[in-house]
């Protein structure tokens, strides 16, 4: 037995139940610790009595235990009892004491069903009130109590788990964070996830290090760097979707990583030395039809060039099949840059500024750039070996510029195109010439006779100071509007010359022609009846169409006639109609002239026809005469 005061009693208090956080709370160490209580209550262990002077109504006197009811039956110093159950062994642990805390003079137990109970000591005499002595075992039966186990001291290391507490005999699950400074794993380690892994280098024995996608809920997986100086992030992942790997950058954006052609693992396929790469399916890099070898391009199959072509250097082009060595067309390809100018050149749009045409915008064009022939000269363009056209050859066709001045003005300088029988007689055949004062088409007929050539100019006046220009035709017929119903269909014809059949009216013909002798008409000139409609009670009638028209009048009501672009010389017959069911009347614009005596009115009577004829002088219209017609 021992017996300690206050002091002690609290000193092995804090040594003995800390917590719960340097060691865990055992049978033993509550037994002792509940002993050294009693033996400093209880001064006589046989009688019970306490000394000190103390009143020993409220203390505890004796103790006795029912092994059948497992009840504890306490007697105090005035007689009275409490009972304190204690269940055996296969109870519950959640009666069992899982820590014990100490204030001042008070110890307070907490089971591991979270319910609590305290002990409080007074003096160094360590007594026990009776209302606080519920769990307290009397000194006389101490050693019944030692061998039970008590719902509230008895704590068996065998059926016991705290969540606070880490064992080093059974498996431990940890909740929230946990920091420990050094880890060393014997056997194998199990992470559901790994947040971060500061300091040096990671040493990683296994042969592969294996991350976990979900697709379609996680579709990319991969490894992910973080710049601990910018804050920035960048990764390299794999799209569980689209079977593919991307590099996602600092900004966010990301881009298909390429490979190179598939094979199967272990004999994967490599590309070819000097061949250029093209993309195939599945971010795949195969092998082009292109190669380059450090000196020289290849083009491996048909090339189309889309734009400009440009060259710096065109010393010489050697095309392959193009035809045997030494050949015009083989020395036409060598002898290109051995040319004035320059080819393919892309240059800028033309503009027009300031009244010159200038160079500016993006837009290009093929140009070839060379000086003029000079006088009696001639370059061509192009030159065809023979054409032939309706059973006759023309082994003369080219187009070119050529400088022959004394073959007159249209052959200066001119862009021409020509296609004859021969370039020195020029018997029959075609040209088109063009300069910067003449735009000449002649065509030499193949036939017999003297006046063969038909020719179509359109010319400056060539006198400085003025803006005069001249169309001139020459040809046996002239023929406007014309067709042949053989190859076009019927058609209305104008023809002016020479007649090939009769003679017809297509539309209508504005002519503003001065005569200088006698015009003869052999032919009629028709002119269509045009119905004029009425509109808001006015009848319009128009110069500009048809001389020929007609209107009927609206019963019971007053037509205005009206007359539009009125000039001089216009002459128009007007058919005045009744309707048949009623009558109208009409009447003059305030700006037509009537005779005095002889002013038109309509004819009063049903399906009646009157003709009125009208002219015009100075944009005046005169009502010249006016008919009755009857059947």
């Amino acid at each position: 037995m021992s017996s300690k005061n206050k002091s002690q009693l609290r000193i092995e208090n804090n040594a003995s139940f800390p917590n719960n956080n340097t060691g865990f709370i055992t049978p033993d160490k509550l037994r002792t610790f509940n002993e050294n209580i009693i033996d400093s209550m209880v001064s006589n262990q046989d009688s019970g009595s306490f000394g000190g002077g103390q009143v020993t109504g409220s203390l505890l006197e004796t103790a006795s235990f029912n092994n059948g009811t497992r009840l504890m039956t306490f007697t105090k110093g005035d007689a009275s009892t409490f009972d304190v159950s204690i269940p055996d062994s296969t109870l519950d642990s959640g009666s069992f004491i899982s820590t014990a805390s100490i204030s001042d003079a008070t110890i307070t137990f907490t089971k591991g069903d979270s319910q609590t109970f305290s002990i409080e000591v007074n003096n160094v005499s360590s007594s026990i009130s009776a209302s606080h002595a519920v769990n307290s075992l009397s000194a006389s039966h101490a050693e019944q109590a030692d061998n039970a186990t008590s719902a509230s001291q008895a704590v068996s290391s065998s059926v016991v788990s705290d969540p606070n507490i880490a064992y080093i005999n059974k498996d431990n699950t940890f909740t929230g964070t946990q920091s420990f400074t050094n880890i060393s794993v014997a056997g194998t380690g199990s992470f559901g996830r790994i947040e971060a892994v500061t300091g040096s280098a990671k040493i990683i024995g296994d042969a592969f290090v294996v991350v976990n996608a979900d697709t379609p809920a996680l579709k990319y997986a991969g490894l992910k760097v973080f710049d601990s100086g910018s804050g920035a992030t960048a990764s390299f992942e794999w799209d569980g979707d689209e079977d593919s790997w991307i590099l996602v950058e600092e900004g966010g954006q990301s881009a298909f990583v390429l490979t190179g052609p598939t094979g199967s693992k272990g004999s994967e396929v490599n590309l070819s030395n000097n061949s250029l790469p093209k993309g195939a399916t599945h971010r795949q890099l195969v092998d082009s039809n292109i190669s380059d070898n450090g000196t020289t391009i290849t083009l491996g199959s048909t090339t189309n060039v889309s734009g400009p072509l440009s060259a710096s250097n065109l010393s010489s082009i050697e095309i392959t099949r193009l035809q045997e060595s030494g050949s015009d067309d083989r020395t036409r390809i060598d002898g290109l840059a051995g040319e004035t100018g320059s080819y393919a050149k892309l240059t800028a749009a033309n503009t027009f500024s300031g009244g010159k045409q200038t160079n500016s915008g993006s837009n290009g064009f093929f140009q070839s750039k060379f000086p003029a022939p000079g006088s009696f000269g001639q370059k061509d363009f192009w030159i065809v070996d023979s054409s032939t056209s309706n059973g006759l050859t023309y082994p003369y066709v080219h187009s070119g510029f050529i400088d022959f001045p004394g073959f007159g003005r249209q052959y200066e300088d001119a862009f021409i195109t020509e296609f004859y029988n021969s370039g020195i007689t020029f018997d029959y055949g075609s040209e088109i010439a063009q300069t910067g004062q003449i735009i000449s088409l002649i065509a030499n007929a193949s036939g017999s006779g003297t006046a063969k050539s038909a020719l179509l100019q359109l010319s400056d006046d060539y006198v400085a100071g003025t803006k005069g220009a001249t169309l001139e035709m020459q040809a046996n017929t002239i023929k406007l509007g014309t067709s042949q119903a053989a190859r076009y269909g019927a058609s209305n014809d104008i023809q002016i010359g020479s007649s090939i059949g009769a003679t017809k009216v297509l539309g209508d013909i504005h002519l503003s022609v001065g005569f200088a002798r006698q015009t003869i008409l052999s032919g009629s000139v028709v002119s269509p009846l045009e119905t004029v409609t009425i509109s808001s009670n006015t009848a319009s009638f128009d110069f500009n169409s048809s001389p020929a028209k007609q209107v009927t009048l609206a019963a019971g009501a007053t037509t205005h006639l009206d007359f539009t672009s009125a000039t001089t010389g216009q002459s128009m017959t007007i058919l005045v109609k009744q309707p048949p069911t009623g009558t109208g009347s009409i009447e003059m614009s305030p700006n037509i002239f009537e005779p005095l005596n002889n002013m038109y009115t309509s004819s009063a009577a049903t399906n009646a026809q009157d003709i009125l004829t009208v002219t015009t002088f100075d944009g005046s219209v005169y009502v010249v005469n006016s008919k009755t017609m009857t059947q």
